[in-house]
Formats: structure tokens, C-alpha cells, sequence
């Protein structure tokens, strides 16, 4: 992850719903729980939902001030990641069903 000084691995899943399940993992205990906060906040979202999210609630909550500056670009940088993630799930979505057979109309014989 660019910014973060730890290793961190997210990975996200489109569920039947149409919304979105992020699973992570990281090398520090900090990034986890922080990682963590993600996971909760943006589970179960569509991913139309998540990409429309600020990064605004980290300055809001003040959790930047709590953390070092790289801590806090590396937060930053996950929450990214995680949208662009949302966005590759809800690109890939729009591809199968405009390829999916189902939709096609049946021509008459």
C-alpha cells in the first residue's frame, strides 16, 4: 500500500445483494484496527455507495490528529484503495451483464 508504513492486504468480494465485502490483513496491529474501522464502516454497501463516501470523516472524527502523519496518509490511502477496489467490482458487473445471454433478446424463428 503507497503511504503506509505497514503491509496491509484488502480484498473485496461483490455478494449476491449487489453489495460489497472487504477481508483484510496487515503486519501491524495499529494498521488492523484501523483496516478494521474501514471494514465495518463500508460492508454492506453497494459500490455506487462507496465510491460517493468522503474522505472527510477522518478529519471530522479527528482521528488524523490522533494518528502520526504517515499513519494517517496510509488510512487515507487504504479508504482509496478501497473505493477504487468498489469501483473494479461494480465495472466488472456492468460487463457481465451487458455480455449475460439471459439478457439477450431471442430472435424469432
Amino acid at each position: 500500500m503507497p503511504g503506509c508504513v505497514s503491509q496491509v492486504y484488502v480484498t473485496a468480494d461483490l455478494i449476491d445483494d449487489g453489495t460489497v465485502a472487504f477481508k483484510a490483513d496487515s503486519d501491524a496491529q495499529i494498521t488492523k484496527g484501523l483496516v478494521a474501522l474501514l471494514i465495518q464502516a463500508l460492508n454492506g454497501l453497494k459500490p455506487a455507495e462507496i465510491m460517493a463516501l468522503s474522505p472527510d470523516f477522518i478529519k471530522e472524527t479527528q482521528l488524523d490528529v490522533s494518528l502520526t502523519p504517515s499513519r494517517a496518509n496510509g488510512f487515507f490511502n487504504i479508504f482509496k484503495m478501497m473505493q477504487k477496489q468498489a469501483l473494479t467490482l461494480a465495472a466488472k458487473t456492468d460487463l457481465k451483464a451487458e455480455a449475460s445471454p439471459e439478457d439477450a433478446a431471442m430472435p424469432e424463428s
